[in-house]
Parts: structure tokens; C-alpha cells; sequence
């Protein structure tokens, strides 16, 4: 019966594939040095919490409110601010984002406008989409794509980012890993003639149309240029990565939601594959890649089997079409199981922000690729997994 699911599962993953098209669009271990020390000694994580748990009043001299969430937040709304403490992870969408409070996970936002204010404080990465992205507080990780992108405060580990204009006035603690239009680290006031220039402590790693000029001290470690080759005849503008991010989004939970209503054995499947059998999915994901298309231009070449051979391979294009999803969706259900989350709406919000850390980790060059190409092949390789019949 199972098994008939499946087949049913890929049948239908087939023709929404067919029928409509998606677009989708590493650390190295290295010591931030003395500007970060204010940090880590004025904004230390823990002890940041205990502080706004106590209500005694923290370094800004603020006493702090007592509201706290103990748990994951799910936010959609026109304008969203979040001023008190979340210990767990965020998941917004909204037009204006503001966070004024300590976050205790990870950051899901996908908005025009996001402002991390100068109290604001991400303990853990930094997922975000928009037109424009503002850190005045501190982060630890951020992966960001937007048109422009303000780095003010600290960004305590790596940046990656795609942005028409990145500008560094803070510090980052490590490495940098930017495709973008300029990079500027210089901000002077004019108001009362402060000067202030931006410091990455480790890598700065960017592809650009042009090579930038950088003060002299501003990276500490190596500069790595990688010139962008710009095609003139169309230019991507913020609001097609925000309407890619959400095609992303929408396109897992179709056929997280598909599962759910005709086989949900198979999202239990999904997890015990991942935790259990991930060797064989990824065998199964290798010769699903290597194998379908060479079969299906043999058929082609027959000319009887020519019908088949056209139905094969639009069957292993909307496989691969699917496959990122479908990881994600074995990811989400191993999560759900890890963390004990038994509920619908939970474990979406957990799917939704899988799915836009996925499609943000994509932008990075190389990176990306590699981390899409692993995805894509898990993935495949959990269909075949659950297509495939088993002996008991």
C-alpha cells in the first residue's frame, strides 16, 4: 500500500512540475581579534538573558521588560517589532521588521525594510530577504540578500551576502563572502564630523563588476577579488529575489502539504531515511542522476521507444525539480522528531524557515552550488528510496 503512495506521490510531483516552473535563485576557524572584546564583554549571550529575566538594568542603562516568549514565534504582518526577549527562534514576514530585544535562536525574516537596533541581539544566524537590511545590534551569523545592506554594529562570525551596496561601518568578526555592486567601509557624519571606518577581522572574499579600494587597516586578513561578469540585457532587480524566495517557499509546502493529505507514512519515511539509511539515498541519488538521462536518450535514439524515452526525462527533470524540497522536507521531519514538535503550524514555520535558509545559502558563489548540488542529490535519492520496493 505503501508503496502504491509513492508511486502515486511521484506522479503527482511530476505533472506540478511540468505544469509550472520554479526559480531558484564554510567556515574556516579564525580568531576575531581585540575589536571584538567590547562584545564579548559588554554583550556576553547568557548573561545578556539572565539581565532581562532579573529586570536589573543592562548596559544601556534601560531597565528591561519581563515579556518573554519561551518558545519558537511565527510573526505576518504589515509592520512587526519585536522588543522583548524570544528564547527561540523567529519566523517573520512582514513589510517593516524591527528588532529591539534578544533573540535566542535563529532569525527567519523575509521583509522590505529589516532593522536590528542597537539593543538588538541575534544569539544565533541571521536569515533575511529585503529591500533594505540595517545591523545596529550584534548577530552572530548572517546570510542576507538585499538591495542594500548596512552593517553598523557587529556581526560577532562570518557575513554572506548579495546586495546591490554592502557597507561595513561595524565589525565583522570573521570572514566576509559578498556578491555585490560596491563595498564602502569610510562613513563620516557630517553633523558633528565623526568619522568612523568599518573592520572585517578576518577574509574579505567578493565578486563585483569592479575592484574596490579599501582604507588602509579595514581587513585584516586577505582581500579576494573575483570580477562579475554583468550581462547588460537584464537586470535582476530586489523584488525578484523576494517573489523567487517566496516561489521557494510555497513550492516545498505544496508538496510538504501533497504528503500530508495523500501519504503521510511518507514524511516518516523521509526521516528515517535521513537518520538511517542517508549512504544508500545518496547511492540512490548518484545513479538516479547518472543514470536517467542516459536511459532516456538510449529510448530517444531507439525510435520505438521514443514516447518513452521523452516521458522519462521530463519525469527525471521534475524529479530534480523537486528533489531540494524534498530534502528539506526529511530535514524538517527529523527536526520535528529531534525537537519534539507534533503540531502542524510548528513544524511549517520550521519547513518555511528551512526553506529560505536553503535559497540564501544558494546566492553564495561556489558554496552555494555545492550545498544545492548535495541537497539535490539527497533529495532524489529519498524519492527512488520511498519509490523503490523493499523486502520486509
Amino acid at each position: 500500500m505503501l508503496k502504491n503512495k509513492s508511486k502515486i506521490i511521484a506522479l503527482l510531483l511530476t505533472i506540478i512540475f511540468i505544469l509550472s516552473a520554479t526559480i531558484s535563485f564554510a567556515d574556516d576557524e579564525t580568531t576575531a581579534d581585540s575589536t571584538l572584546e567590547e562584545v564579548q564583554n559588554s554583550t556576553t549571550g547568557t548573561q545578556m538573558v539572565d539581565d532581562e529575566f532579573d529586570g536589573e538594568e543592562n548596559q544601556t542603562g534601560k531597565t528591561p521588560s519581563l515579556d518573554f516568549k519561551k518558545s519558537d514565534v511565527y510573526l505576518a504582518d504589515k509592520d512587526v517589532k519585536i522588543d522583548y526577549i524570544v528564547d527561540g527562534n523567529i519566523f517573520v514576514v512582514a513589510e517593516n521588521v524591527t528588532i529591539s530585544s534578544q533573540i535566542g535562536g535563529d532569525a527567519f525574516i523575509c521583509a522590505k525594510n529589516i532593522t536590528i537596533e542597537k539593543e538588538g541581539y541575534v544569539f544565533s544566524n541571521l536569515f533575511a530577504v529585503g529591500e533594505s537590511i540595517t545591523v545596529d545590534g550584534v548577530i552572530y551569523d548572517g546570510y542576507l540578500a538585499a538591495n542594500n545592506i548596512n552593517i553598523s554594529g557587529y556581526v560577532y562570525r562570518d557575513l554572506k551576502a548579495t546586495s546591490n551596496n554592502l557597507n561595513i561601518y561595524g565589525v565583522v568578526g570573521r570572514n566576509v563572502y559578498a556578491s555585490t555592486g560596491t563595498i564602502n567601509f569610510e562613513n563620516s557624519d557630517k553633523s558633528n564630523d565623526e568619522h568612523v571606518t568599518g573592520k572585517v577581522t578576518g577574509d574579505l572574499n567578493y565578486t563585483s563588476s569592479n575592484e574596490g579600494n579599501f582604507p588602509q587597516g579595514s581587513v585584516g586578513g586577505n582581500v579576494n577579488f573575483v570580477k562579475q561578469v554583468t550581462n547588460n540585457s537584464k537586470t535582476i532587480s530586489v523584488t525578484d529575489y523576494i517573489v523567487d524566495a517566496i516561489t521557494a517557499i510555497v513550492t516545498t509546502a505544496i508538496i510538504w502539504l501533497l504528503c500530508l493529505w495523500i501519504a503521510p507514512k511518507i514524511l516518516t519515511n523521509t526521516e528515517n531515511i535521513l537518520s538511517k539509511k542517508l549512504l544508500p539515498a545518496l547511492g540512490f541519488g548518484f545513479l538516479g542522476l547518472a543514470i536517467l538521462p542516459i536511459v532516456s536518450i538510449l529510448l530517444l535514439c531507439l525510435g520505438v521507444t521514443s514516447i518513452i524515452g521523452i516521458i522519462l526525462l521530463l519525469l527525471y527533470f521534475a524529479l530534480l525539480l523537486a528533489s531540494s524540497s524534498v530534502f528539506l522536507i526529511a530535514m524538517n521531519s527529523a527536526l520535528c522528531k529531534k525537537i519534539n514538535v507534533t503540531k502542524k503550524l510548528p513544524a511549517f514555520g520550521i519547513l518555511a524557515g528551512l526553506s529560505l535558509g536553503l535559497w540564501i545559502i544558494k546566492l553564495i558563489p561556489v558554496v552555494g552550488g555545492l550545498i544545492s548540488f548535495v541537497a539535490i542529490t539527497i533529495g532524489l535519492g529519498v524519492i527512488i528510496t520511498n519509490i523503490v520496493p523493499h523486502k520486509k
